[in-house]
């Protein structure tokens, strides 16, 4: 019988089921202590498997669940329609063959399940992990290159088997799968809290700007910035381009009395 996941998240795209081997493990398997720090990300490759009625990435948590997978313990798996959470990412894993080493006590693993058809389930299933590792990237404010191959770890193990004749360019999609920064647009500025002429003016023009159109937030007709004037800013930046960091400055304020005079015309 299937597995049912404790919860399901969004990353970067991919359906990820958590489903903690620490929380089920009636089955007493052995399991890896914390990690003793993180240093990036570990693929490998896992060779697809036939199933009815279940993800691949399923049955091979369920696989390790009931004992099956011997003393490997990963992350995640990770096939062409989903991805299956089965340790905390605080643990340490059993997956790079390297002891105590780095491989297996300071990176998370992935196993990406696909095989070397060029097939598109397999394609998708690598997309799918390229994804993911640039969700966990994100996550942890890791550098492009603390994406790490099995054979980083251990040279003899050529790991992750399909994906290493192409190395350099999955690195790329995963880069190209994270989070882009968006720059400020002003450091200085009016910001909530601030109650002055100055701000009256501000909120004058959002008020306007609203009435335009151009923004749909809500606001008191006074001269103090805030929730209203606060989710206006964020809003206008956000439709920018800009982070969203709350702060209406100089080159916020020309932006918007350029926006409204488009509006005008």
């Amino acid at each position: 019988m299937a597995l049912k996941a404790d919860k399901s998240y969004n990353a970067n795209g991919v359906k990820v089921n958590e489903f903690l081997l620490t929380k089920h493990n009636h089955n007493k398997i052995d399991m890896p202590g914390n990690r003793t720090g993180l240093v990036g990300i570990t693929v490998h490759n896992t060779d697809k498997i036939s199933v009815s009625g279940t993800t691949m990435s399923e049955q091979y948590t369920r696989a390790t669940y009931n004992g099956n997978m011997g003393d490997v313990r990963v992350h995640f798996y990770v096939d062409q329609t989903e991805a299956w959470q089965n340790l905390p990412l605080e643990l340490a894993g059993w997956h790079a063959a390297d002891g105590s080493g780095d491989g297996n006590m300071k990176t998370i693993a992935i196993e990406c399940i696909m095989d070397g058809s060029g097939s598109s389930t397999s394609k998708k299933a690598e997309d799918n992990c390229a994804r993911l590792v640039a969700y966990l990237l994100d996550k942890y404010k890791l550098s492009d290159s603390a994406i790490y191959s099995h054979n980083h770890w251990y040279s003899k193990k050529y790991c992750p088997a399909y994906i290493l004749p192409h190395w350099d360019s999955f690195k790329k999609k995963c880069i190209s799968y994270r989070a882009k920064t968006k720059l400020v647009l002003d450091k200085d500025g009016f910001k909530k809290g601030d109650s002055t002429l100055g701000m009256l003016a501000v909120k004058e023009m959002l008020l306007t700007a609203k009435q335009m159109g151009i923004h749909k937030c809500g606001m008191y007709e006074d001269r103090t910035f805030g929730d209203g004037v606060l989710n206006a800013v964020n809003f206008l930046l956000d439709k920018w381009g800009y982070q969203k960091n709350g702060i209406a400055g100089e080159k916020f304020i020309k932006r918007l009395a350029s926006e409204i005079r488009k509006a005008v015309k």
